[in-house]
C-alpha cells in the first residue's frame, strides 16, 4: 500500500520540485533586475557626464561666431562671461539647428536661469506678541519692493499685499492673531531678489 506505483507522482517530490522552481524563478528576477539596474545606473552616469561637458563648453568657451549667427560654425557664448546676445541666438535656434552645430548624436535639452541678484534683509521675528507688527526691510540696491502676506487662524484667511521703492522699506499693520507667510520680490531694471518668511502673531 505503500509502495509508489510507476506513473504516480511522490507529495514530498513534488514539493521539493516547486521550491526549487521557485528558487530558480528568483535567483533568475534578482540577477536580471540588478543587471538592468547596473546597465540603467551606468548609461545615466553616462548622461550626466555629457550634459556637464556640454555646460561647461557652451558657459566656458568663446565659441566662432560668424554676422549670421545661424551659420555660425561654433556657438558657445562663455568666456570670461557670459554673452547675452549669443545666448539669445542659440536658444532662439530650432533644436535640429542648435544639434547640427554642436555636432551632437544624442538629444539634448538646456535650460537658462536669471539668479537673484538683489539681496534682501529683515528684522522679522518668529513670534509677535501683539497685533502691531512693524517691519523694515533692505535692499542691497535701489529697487520696488513687492510683498505679499497670507494669514491663517482656523478656518479663517488674511491676504495682505504692500509695495515700497527705494533701498530702506518699512511696513507697518495691525494683524488679527494667526500664522503668516511673508513673501517678498525686489525687482530693479533686469535685476531681481527673493525673499520668504513665517511668523506668529499672538495678542
Amino acid at each position: 500500500m505503500g509502495r509508489v506505483k510507476k506513473g504516480q507522482l511522490s507529495p514530498d517530490f513534488a514539493m521539493s520540485a516547486m521550491i526549487f522552481s521557485l528558487a530558480t524563478l528568483f535567483i533568475f528576477f534578482h540577477l536580471t533586475r540588478t543587471y538592468y539596474t547596473r546597465v540603467w545606473e551606468v548609461s545615466r552616469a553616462e548622461s550626466m557626464a555629457a550634459a556637464q561637458n556640454l555646460a561647461v563648453f557652451l558657459t566656458s568657451e568663446e565659441g566662432n561666431w560668424s554676422d549670421n549667427p545661424f551659420e555660425s560654425g561654433s556657438i558657445a557664448f562663455g568666456g570670461s562671461s557670459l554673452n547675452g546676445t549669443r545666448m539669445q541666438y542659440f536658444f532662439g535656434m530650432s533644436y535640429q539647428t542648435a544639434q547640427d552645430k554642436l555636432t551632437l548624436s544624442e538629444d539634448f535639452r538646456t535650460e537658462a536661469w536669471t539668479l537673484p541678484n538683489i539681496g534682501i534683509t529683515s528684522d522679522i521675528v518668529e513670534l509677535y506678541p501683539n497685533n502691531t507688527v512693524d517691519i523694515q526691510m533692505q535692499t542691497t540696491e535701489n529697487s520696488t519692493l513687492q510683498l505679499v502676506m497670507v494669514g491663517t487662524q482656523g478656518d479663517q484667511g488674511y491676504v495682505f499685499w504692500n509695495q515700497s521703492v527705494g533701498r530702506y522699506h518699512g511696513f507697518s499693520w495691525t494683524l488679527p492673531a494667526g500664522v503668516y507667510s511673508l513673501k517678498a520680490l525686489a525687482v530693479s531694471s533686469e535685476n531681481y531678489g527673493a525673499y520668504e518668511a513665517v511668523f506668529r502673531v499672538i495678542p
